[in-house]
């Protein structure tokens, strides 16, 4: 598949989360991204004269389907596990993981986990 610009890669990856999430049942959601061309067009029901804009249209779709939706801009240094998500799959086969993580995540998950007391 041929992705023409970063928005759109960002807005079809987003659309196959949106997929696996209904496939899994959830209801509520919270969706962090740190592009914020993305955040912003879906928050504000914007984007239409992007590129992205029929992916875009297609996840407000899906979104409606769920009880809560949460959409918050995120910085890169706090997406760390999606940016190797990203890498790895732009030369491996797609792939889901349900159960549990991949091994070459795992650290990245750790670190992104918080403990509240």
């Amino acid at each position: 598949m041929q992705i023409p610009d970063v928005v759109s890669a960002e807005a079809a990856a987003l659309l196959e989360d949106i997929k696996l999430l209904q496939s899994l049942g959830c209801n509520n959601v919270m969706l962090r991204m740190d592009n914020i061309v993305v955040v912003d067009a879906l928050r504000m029901n914007e984007g239409h004269a992007m590129v992205a804009a029929p992916v875009l249209e297609e996840c407000r779709f899906l979104l409606r389907e769920f009880g809560k939706v949460t959409i918050e801009h995120c910085n890169r240094e706090s997406n760390v596990v999606a940016h190797e998500l990203a890498s790895w799959g732009s030369t491996n086969s797609p792939s889901v993981w349900v159960d549990a993580p991949p091994e070459f995540i795992v650290k990245s998950l750790a670190n992104d986990v918080s403990v509240v007391d």
